[in-house]
């Protein structure tokens, strides 16, 4: 809830400083080169040092997201003075929220044509750590949409978070500027799914277009599938999958091949929601720092 608490940010603001961690993972991609391995070191190695870097932004991306549908509390005292709970001001959340947009564009997520030429298959008896690697579908092939894959995959489970959503729900009941599920819903179906250029090409952005907007549905499936999650927000899912039926049967675009497959999958969803199969995206490599955080509290930890 607060978007003051986060182990692994930086910096005095959460928004302002994913902005700059995206920056700096711009230059970083920009200037990779094989100089970031030894001399005769096989060049497939150099993927576990391109994983940190790529998803550099993962865990300022956590904190950032917490600014939408954030509140600052304290666990105040009658009498104290504390601030008891405040939602955060709407301009920041919304500024919070297009900037988690941000890393869902293709000329973010891209893996860059320089680093994609770098990585062969792995060399015999030096095979990956899968810890420290991206997974893959292309088999022995580096896979250039795992990464992005990894990356969207991440921010849309954060974003979508059924408690996140049930707070941006009930939120404008504190302030009525508060942005609501239903206006973050509606601008990420314009966003990632009403672009007709997406369909026109297989180029490589188009390709990570459908990737994440695919992720996108995927995410609302399961959103408002979601039996513990509140009404409100199921509801709003629900809505938003219809706003993607209904623009993708009105409009004439071409790459027939994923509307139709997204229609499809749409209507089973509409006759059986559990039956319907949503491909699990690629997770990210594993790269949470040592300590454990905050995992010991929860109520299904089964540590020894």
């Amino acid at each position: 809830v607060s978007p003051y608490s986060h182990l692994w940010d930086n910096g005095g603001d959460a928004v302002t400083e994913l902005k700059r961690v995206v920056e700096l993972r711009k230059i970083a991609l920009r200037d990779f080169t094989e100089k970031k391995i030894r001399v005769n070191t096989p060049m497939a190695n150099i993927e576990e040092v391109l994983v940190p870097i790529y998803m550099f932004h993962r865990y300022q991306t956590e904190s950032a997201v917490k600014v939408l549908g954030g509140a600052d509390y304290n666990f105040a005292l009658r009498g104290d003075g504390q601030v008891i709970y405040e939602p955060v001001a709407a301009v920041k959340q919304r500024e919070a929220f297009n900037a988690l947009m941000q890393t869902l564009t293709p000329e973010f997520l891209a893996v860059p044509d320089h680093i994609l030429k770098m990585i062969p298959p792995r060399a015999f008896r030096y095979q990956p750590n899968p810890r420290e690697t991206f997974k893959r579908h292309t088999g022995l092939a580096f896979d250039p949409l795992a990464p992005a894959e990894a990356s969207a995959g991440m921010t849309l489970r954060l974003m979508l978070n059924p408690e996140r959503g049930a707070r941006l729900v009930s939120q404008k009941v504190l302030k009525a500027d508060l942005p609501t599920l239903a206006e973050i819903s509606s601008i990420m179906v314009q966003k990632l799914w009403k672009k007709p250029e997406m369909f026109k090409n297989n180029s490589y952005y188009a390709q990570i277009d459908r990737m994440v907007a695919m992720q996108f549905l995927d995410q609302l499936m399961k959103l408002a599938n979601n039996k513990e999650a509140a009404m409100e927000v199921r509801a709003n899912a629900y809505g938003a999958i219809d706003d993607i039926q209904d623009w993708l049967t009105n409009n004439t675009v071409d790459g027939a091949g994923f509307a139709r497959l997204t229609l499809l999958k749409i209507r089973q969803f509409e006759e059986n929601p559990d039956a319907t199969i949503s491909a699990s995206p690629l997770n990210a490599p594993e790269g949470a720092p040592i300590e454990p955080g905050y995992e010991w509290l929860d109520v299904d930890c089964e540590w020894n």
